[in-house]
Parts: C-alpha cells; sequence; structure tokens
C-alpha cells in the first residue's frame, strides 16, 4: 500500500465530517456553532463553528481564538 500524507487526506474531509470529528471529541454542537472545549463559557452562547475555508473544513472558535483543521483539533485536544 502507498503511504499517503495525512494532511493529504484531510482535504477529502467536509465540514460534516469536521463536525461529526469534533462531535465525538468534546465539542457539544448548538445548531450550526457549538461549545469551544477550549475554554470555560456558560454554554448559552456557541463560539466554535465549522465552515470551509480553501476548500478545507476549517474551525474556529470566535471567544477565544483557536482555528484551525481536523489535525489542529486534535492537536489541541491532546494538550488538554
Amino acid at each position: 500500500m502507498k503511504e499517503q500524507n495525512l494532511f493529504a487526506l484531510t482535504k477529502v474531509l467536509s465540514v460534516a465530517d469536521l463536525k461529526e470529528y469534533m462531535g465525538a471529541h468534546g465539542t457539544e454542537f448548538k445548531g450550526k456553532n457549538g461549545f469551544c472545549p477550549f475554554h470555560a463559557h456558560d454554554h448559552k452562547s456557541p463560539s466554535i463553528g465549522a465552515q470551509t475555508r480553501d476548500g478545507e473544513p476549517f474551525f474556529n472558535c470566535f471567544a477565544c481564538g483557536v482555528a484551525g483543521d481536523i489535525v489542529k483539533y486534535a492537536e489541541y485536544r491532546d494538550w488538554e
């Protein structure tokens, strides 16, 4: 089997794939946005969203500023 670059694999993911991964790893979604697992909040106002950026799924927290692709999300989860 030919070895594949992890970052190349992220290009085939959709925003739905990213949100599913985030949901399985600590992000509770309420509608389009979710509650960022990387900072304290009151669970009243979702602050993290997932969208497409340069053709790839991307997340961004409007409150604490954490952002990136699925690989970066996994890195942040490991740091906690």
